[in-house]
């Protein structure tokens, strides 16, 4: 995943394997060591980023129970692993090149799962 701050709240998207801020590694170990016999399933889904509106009145009615100190982590994460890349946007490209970005960026995933993660399909 990819996330930069935006003025009411931030920016997520979906970026391929390895040019995300989640530590991919840590967490496929993870899933191994708790179960040995885990299968994982890409998926990537190239679409226009996602706008997270968690500082307007409307979310904060969404979530009822929510504590402002989760919601100043979770603003803490995105401050601090924001993107150094603009964030993909790709519904003003014409369809072709729409699909021709989907298949390069599963191209990439699958290269980056078994190099860097040793999945293998």
């Amino acid at each position: 995943m990819g996330v930069t701050e935006c003025s009411d709240g931030f920016l997520l998207s979906e970026v391929p394997l390895g040019r995300g801020f989640l530590d991919l590694n840590r967490i496929f170990h993870h899933c191994e060591n708790e179960d040995p016999k885990v299968q994982f399933c890409l998926e990537m889904i190239t679409r226009d980023l996602l706008e997270i509106h968690c500082l307007t009145q409307d979310c904060w009615a969404t979530l009822r129970g929510a504590e402002p100190r989760q919601l100043a982590r979770a603003l803490q994460m995105v401050w601090a692993n924001r993107s150094d890349n603009p964030l993909p946007k790709i519904s003003n490209r014409p369809f072709n090149s729409q699909l021709a970005n989907e298949e390069y960026n599963i191209r990439l995933c699958l290269k980056h799962a078994e190099k860097r993660l040793g999945l293998t399909g």
